[in-house]
């Protein structure tokens, strides 16, 4: 998918460090990577959505949708 290329360069670009989840981690493994990286924004595919829709932190400031690049999309 372009996006991904689209997102992974930007990030990069702008000085920020690309940190990857794979769609086999858990919940729980997806929050403690986030957490230790300090990510303060998150993109990802419609199929790991709902893996980070739950996720209560005071650090993940945005959460983008891969597939358009729309933030604060539910889980539903």
């Amino acid at each position: 998918m372009p996006n991904w290329v689209v997102s992974f360069l930007a990030t990069t670009f702008m000085g920020a460090v690309a940190v990857p989840l794979l769609p086999d981690f858990l919940p729980k493994e997806i929050e403690n990577i986030l957490e230790h990286s300090e990510a303060k924004a998150v993109i990802v595919s419609d199929s790991l959505w709902p893996k980070i829709s739950d996720i209560a932190t005071d650090f993940l400031l945005y959460r983008i949708a891969m597939e358009d690049f729309f933030g604060g999309r539910s889980a539903g």
